[in-house]
């Protein structure tokens, strides 16, 4: 079962920008980002196990929030916040980092 992170965007001001922001990442045409975004509804979304996904929807956030957006992130149906991403790729990152020092070590001892 894959494990979906998703946003919903609110903004009033600078929606083109932001069209042309999630438009790099996502073949969603113009209108249809617009219209997600005046209604309110599901923009984008990202595997919750997908460093790479969750770093590239953790970007376009951070973009959109400086454009004035209001972000509205959900796990499954519970709502979480930024801290909650940011700490969630940290996390990945540092799991990363443990498995090449583990690996390094399994090589050293072997040889």
């Amino acid at each position: 079962m894959v494990s979906i992170i998703y946003a919903k965007i609110k903004m009033s001001d600078n929606i083109l920008q932001a069209c042309k922001i999630i438009r790099k990442h996502n073949t969603l045409p113009i209108g249809e980002i617009k219209t997600r975004i005046e209604r309110n509804e599901t923009l984008l979304e990202s595997d919750y196990l997908d460093l790479d996904q969750l770093i590239v929807m953790q970007e376009i956030l951070a973009s959109l929030i400086d454009l004035g957006a209001e972000i509205n992130l959900y796990k499954g149906q519970a709502e979480v916040d930024m801290g909650f991403l940011n700490n969630t790729i940290e996390t990945y990152k540092n799991i990363a980092i443990d498995r090449e020092k583990l690996d390094g070590l399994m090589l050293d001892s072997e040889g």
